[in-house]
């Protein structure tokens, strides 16, 4: 082929909707945005779609980074394990995913302040 032609390159919807949650957690701020992610995430996580709770638990994993206050963090870790019994593999894998990224960002807080829930709950 025509070595000045774009590549084309496919790019899925989730690709596309993880990076921009990302993007607008960091250009908005951690505090304007997760008031609305939050206020979202709870309703989708009672959806019975297990499509509904993962990309719930998908996109708190990707805003953890952003997050700046432990209240929050706490918020994030409890939803996140009250997920790890779901009833579908790809939300309770999404919930230990997600756990482990919050862990990687908000180290050593992650650790100290929710092993004891964390732990058992494995």
């Amino acid at each position: 082929g025509d070595p000045d032609q774009a590549v084309a390159v496919e790019i899925s919807n989730y690709e596309i909707g993880e990076e921009n949650i990302d993007r607008l957690a960091k250009a908005f701020g951690a505090r304007f945005v997760l008031s609305h992610i939050f206020s979202n995430v709870r309703g989708l996580v009672t959806q019975e779609s297990w499509k509904h709770r993962y990309v719930a638990v998908m996109t708190l994993s990707q805003c953890a980074e952003t997050v700046d206050e432990e209240s929050h963090v706490d918020e994030i870790v409890s939803l996140l394990v009250s997920l790890f019994g779901d009833g579908h593999a790809r939300v309770r894998f999404a919930a230990l995913h997600a756990v482990g990224q919050t862990s990687t960002d908000h180290a050593p807080y992650m650790q100290k302040a929710h092993h004891d829930l964390i732990v058992p709950a494995l």
